[in-house]
């Protein structure tokens, strides 16, 4: 599964790379052996860790920073690396530094939230994991009507208010 959020080649592979190692543990363990299963993530992680920027981010030039970054790190986490690693340091921090990812980023709000669960830094992170998950819950979709899917959620939101219709995505 590739996904192309743009025409830049770095973010793609960086995108790549961070989905991959999030569906390593859903490949058939017959079609790989376990050497090339941990080669593979190794291989991965040390090109995520050389693209990370200065600030602690990484990005595909200046689109979705929050959730790139986010998407990055849980990959990374998930891949064997703590909140104590450096990287993982540095991301957390940039995060942090965040007041909020862009307001009308669904996707950027539940991707942070996923990061800093993840990263399990005790109570560090719980208010802003809270505020995150009520900005969500006030972008969901209450009202049917233009396409619009009660329950879901749509790719952007301003202030509560829907400005795209329900995405399954989303969910």
């Amino acid at each position: 599964m590739v996904m192309r959020i743009s025409t830049n080649r770095s973010g793609t592979v960086i995108c790549f790379f961070a989905i991959l190692l999030i569906l390593i543990p859903r490949i058939q363990a017959e079609d790989l052996s376990a050497r090339e299963v941990l080669d593979s993530i190794k291989r991965a992680k040390r090109y995520l860790r050389s693209q990370q920027h200065p600030n602690g981010s990484w990005s595909m030039g200046e689109r979705y920073p929050v959730g790139i970054t986010s998407l990055v790190m849980i990959s990374l986490l998930n891949a064997g690396m703590t909140k104590d690693d450096p990287p993982i340091a540095r991301g957390l921090r940039y995060l942090r530094a965040v007041k909020s990812p862009a307001p009308e980023i669904n996707y950027s709000r539940a991707l942070m939230i996923m990061a800093l669960t993840t990263a399990r830094d005790g109570e560090r992170d719980k208010s802003r994991i809270f505020r995150l998950a009520r900005e969500l819950e006030n972008a969901q979709i209450k009202k049917g009507s233009g396409g619009r899917s009660i329950g879901s959620w749509g790719y952007q939101s301003e202030g509560g208010i829907i400005r795209t219709g329900g995405d399954r995505s989303n969910a």
